[in-house]
């Protein structure tokens, strides 16, 4: 019976991952988990998400994840790495992410909402948003900023094709919203 109940267990361990990031945030103490909760259906929450400082739990959420991968890159611009969760890949492999902003004031983190309606982002430092370069019959370039804990969409489109002159459509972007 004892090996029965291990058996049925052992999945429920290999889904969980947990890593320190004392290269990442130093002198914090931080570590993340993401542990499965369920298989992955119709894009419903099925990992959890904590995060630890000093072995206290400061952030629990459920994500939806469909490969359960995190990385770590700046996304406001403050020169400390973020939290992105990976949340889906489209046909054609355009991914999407969960954002959590690290707050090195509070020593804590803060969901960014709407974050996974950006596809492939790209965090640019230079101008302060975020770029979107989206895959489909017709690909096209996105921009966005993180305002407070919610994204804005800059409402503006650069279509990527053969009419359109991609550099100077990218220029005029970067003088409209220049400040």
């Amino acid at each position: 019976m004892k090996n029965f109940i291990f058996i049925l267990l052992l999945p429920l361990f290999w889904s969980a991952q947990q890593i320190r990031t004392d290269d990442i945030y130093p002198k914090e103490n931080i570590s993340i988990s993401l542990d499965k909760i369920k298989e992955a259906d119709d894009e419903t929450s099925n990992y959890q998400l904590k995060i630890y400082k000093n072995k206290k739990l400061i952030l629990k959420d459920l994500v939806y994840s469909k490969v359960g991968e995190f990385e770590f890159e700046d996304f406001n611009g403050d020169g400390i790495k973020d939290l992105l969760i990976q949340n889906i890949s489209d046909v054609r492999s355009n991914w999407t992410y969960s954002l959590y902003l690290f707050d090195p004031k509070n020593k804590t983190f803060k969901k960014v909402l709407n974050f996974e309606s950006i596809k492939n982002p790209v965090y640019q430092s230079k101008h302060n948003w975020i770029e979107s370069y989206t895959v489909s019959g017709a690909n096209y370039l996105s921009f966005y900023r993180i305002v407070g804990n919610r994204i804005r969409d800059l409402n503006y489109t650069i279509h990527d094709n053969d009419s359109v002159n991609f550099e100077n459509e990218y220029q005029r972007a970067v003088k409209k919203f220049s400040k």
